[in-house]
């Protein structure tokens, strides 16, 4: 993985990644990959061979609730309670490796772009309950934010609801967004699409 991640992320800005257990006595080891997932910037998660220790490491940082990477071997997949989460496939021919990087360079643009953007279930449900103690007024107001942004990336015409959910919060319930989309003009009608509700922009040529 490191001839895959460490030219991307040095492109972008950051110090050469460094494997979590790296240079720590076997006295220390757990606790220094414990601060690691806790102060690191940006962790790389390598999901490959359902490694039970690199799945309690990245349990900790999802409950930290900072920027994580999730990658896998190519035809390999990951443990059930990932499976919904953003996976990049990492494969050993140049073209698979390229392939890669563009997508590891994508996420990393992402994150810096909505560094509040939830990067698993726990920190969804954490944002859910902050998300409860709103107005609503305020719900609404946020969430045209974040549907918007969605929107706005790559130019994106339509989105539907469940990406909207899987991406901030499952508080938003059909009846919610499309309340939302009553509300603000900006929005078009809600298109019933092959997987459910969607949102559109007015006059754009998103699927119908």
């Amino acid at each position: 993985m490191k001839r895959v991640i460490k030219p991307v992320v040095m492109e972008c800005g950051y110090e050469a990644p460094q494997r979590s257990d790296k240079d720590l006595s076997q006295a220390l080891i757990m606790r220094g990959i414990i601060q690691q997932m806790l102060d690191a910037d940006l962790v790389f998660a390598d999901l490959s061979y359902r490694n039970a220790n690199a799945y309690y490491e990245l349990g900790i940082r999802h409950c930290v609730q900072k920027p994580v990477i999730h990658l896998i071997k190519k035809n390999q997949s990951p443990l059930f309670d990932l499976k919904d989460h953003r996976v990049i496939s990492v494969g050993r021919d140049s073209k698979m490796v390229l392939e890669a990087q563009e997508a590891i360079k994508e996420r990393i643009g992402a994150i810096e772009t909505n560094p509040t953007q939830p990067y698993s279930d726990v920190q969804a449900c954490m944002q859910g309950k902050e998300f409860d103690a709103l107005s609503p007024e305020e719900k609404l107001s946020l969430a045209k934010y974040r549907v918007m942004e969605i929107l706005n990336e790559r130019e994106k015409k339509y989105v539907s609801f469940i990406t909207i959910r899987k991406r901030f919060t499952p508080t938003y319930t059909d009846e919610f967004l499309t309340e939302l989309i009553r509300k603000y003009d900006v929005f078009g009608p809600v298109r019933m699409q092959k997987y459910g509700h969607g949102i559109k922009l007015v006059g754009s040529g998103g699927n119908r």
